[in-house]
């Protein structure tokens, strides 16, 4: 959200907004772009229906955000827009700062643990995920002693 805000900034006050952006990336990593197994969120869509129907698409930083992924996949192709930018494009656009995301996304996140506990309460004690590890056939690198 910080980058996002930060660049809105500069692209109203004149700012070349591809430069920036690939300044940015070359610095560090820009938050919300890029995912590590499929770099398409499946999320994005059905979010963006729900954004149009409620008319929350026509905001400057939402716009911003999508202009942003356009020139990062113009040179990096793995770096989709996920989940995180377009939600805080989203919060950025009805006016709520950096801390008031933060405090409204505590709740968010607990939200989504009560199922996960309901779940794990159903299951054997000691169990937490349905495939034990003796499931899982590794075949990457080997173990490597910790250098102290």
């Amino acid at each position: 959200m910080e980058f996002l805000l930060r660049l809105n900034k500069a692209v109203e006050d004149g700012s070349d907004i591809e430069k920036l952006v690939l300044a940015e990336v070359r610095e560090r990593r820009i938050y919300g772009y890029g995912r590590p197994i499929n770099s398409t969120d499946e999320r994005i869509p059905w979010l963006m229906n729900l954004v149009r129907r409620l008319g929350l698409d026509q905001g400057p930083h939402l716009a911003l955000a999508f202009k942003v992924e356009q020139i990062l996949l113009s040179r990096y192709p793995q770096l989709r827009m996920n989940y995180a930018a377009l939600i805080v494009a989203l919060i950025a656009d009805i006016g709520l700062s950096i801390r008031e995301y933060q405090l409204l996304s505590i709740p968010m996140f607990l939200a989504g643990m009560v199922p996960c506990s309901v779940e794990a309460s159903e299951k054997p004690e000691g169990t937490l995920f349905p495939t034990p590890c003796s499931g899982i056939r590794y075949e990457g690198v080997s173990p490597r002693p910790w250098r102290k």
